[in-house]
């Protein structure tokens, strides 16, 4: 709930230049993990007037991003979300849904549970497949010897082995434990968003 300024300031402050910056918390590969299932496109229902979709395209070797409009006259019509400043259609080489509890403070006011110590599911889309695999943000060995907290970790279903995301980009969309994704069609997924009890807004953290 900070202002964009407050923490950027928090950063600073918190900034020693006696210890680099280490983001190396999850491992990359370019050969694609055994198994998983087909995926040649999740469609994200978050809403009626909040609905997207990712289409993998096997040139690419990633995912085409597309959206709606937000307007109640096209309600589920989808276009090319594009880059502003390039113009370019916006494409990530891993797509990942990861389930995290949500806390409802108010109707439009959720608190997140992604802080320390915390572990759950997560499907990851790459490579034209959607793995079953596990998030963490519990402290690595390194962490704790080093005090220096890294990036949340993807991971095997044992919960110690890294799981290889594909060297790019990586677009993360979080929504509650009681989500579905399920398969509609060969290759075909569907995300539907279940709102918390209590929550009222048109959901889904991207």
């Amino acid at each position: 709930m900070l202002d964009i300024n407050e923490m950027i300031q928090y950063t600073k402050d918190n900034r020693t230049t006696d210890q680099p910056i280490d983001y190396s918390s999850n491992v990359y590969s370019n050969e694609p993990p055994e198994g998983g299932s087909d995926a040649s496109r999740l469609d994200e229902y978050i809403a009626w007037l909040n609905q997207s979709a990712w289409a993998y395209d096997p040139l690419y070797q990633s995912w085409w991003r597309y959206v709606d409009n937000a307007d109640p006259q096209t309600a589920g019509v989808l276009r090319n979300e594009v880059d502003r400043l390039t113009g370019r259609q916006l494409h990530f080489e891993n797509v990942i849904v990861l389930y995290a509890e949500h806390e409802v403070i108010s109707p439009t006011n959720l608190s997140i549970h992604l802080e320390q110590d915390w572990v759950g599911d997560a499907d990851l889309f790459r490579d034209g497949k959607k793995y079953d695999i596990r998030w963490s943000t519990v402290a690595s060995k390194d962490e704790l010897q080093s005090g220096r907290r890294k990036p949340i970790r993807f991971l095997y279903p044992d919960d110690q082995t890294p799981f290889p995301l594909k060297p790019g980009h990586t677009w993360v969309i979080v929504v509650t434990p009681t989500t579905s994704v399920t398969e509609t069609s060969p290759g075909k997924w569907l995300l539907q968003f279940d709102q918390p009890p209590g929550a009222r807004f048109g959901g889904g953290l991207r």
